[in-house]
């Protein structure tokens, strides 16, 4: 079975952590799920373990966190046009999420750059934390880099970052 890295940024990496670490707030009640004839439906499971390993760059993983940190209307009317108007995010805060069946054996490399001006390391920093609590994780499955300094589209630029990801995957898939 061919291994498959998952790599995203900002809110993408909300998305990808929501799909491998699930959240006690998001069962949907049986009137919304849509039976589908099995040939229809899509094989999930073998998609889930095909993924080994997801890294995150300048991740966002906990929306009120991040407009507790940047409450200007610009994320503000960025979150509600995602999520609807809330006085509260918490159900959409991976770092509170549980583990899915089958995402122990993910490996993690969480990324942040310290000269980020659009999401705070603080993002980084309690997702490491949650995955270590997560998977008591030992030294391979959920490591962090933190080390970088420039702005946060600079990164992307940066000659460090495809070294770092490319490091990753070859050791840890």
């Amino acid at each position: 079975m061919r291994t498959i890295p998952l790599i995203s940024r900002r809110f993408g990496v909300w998305a990808t952590a929501r799909g491998h670490i699930y959240s006690p707030h998001c069962a949907l009640p049986r009137e919304h799920v849509v039976d589908r004839p099995a040939a229809a439906a899509p094989d999930t499971d073998f998609t889930l373990r095909a993924i080994k390993g997801v890294i995150g760059i300048e991740g966002i993983y906990d929306i009120d966190l991040l407009l507790q940190s940047f409450p200007s209307m610009y994320y503000r009317k960025f979150i509600q046009q995602a999520f609807g108007v809330k006085s509260s995010y918490s159900d959409a805060d991976t770092t509170s999420y549980m583990c899915a069946e089958g995402g122990e054996e993910i490996r993690w490399l969480i990324i942040h750059s310290n000269g980020d001006q659009l999401v705070d390391r603080i993002q980084a920093e309690n997702m490491f934390k949650r995955l270590r609590v997560l998977f008591q994780s030992g030294p391979t499955s959920v490591k962090y880099d933190f080390a970088f300094q420039e702005d946060h589209d600079e990164v992307l630029l940066s000659h460090t970052l495809p070294r770092l990801v490319a490091g990753f995957i070859s050791l840890q898939l």
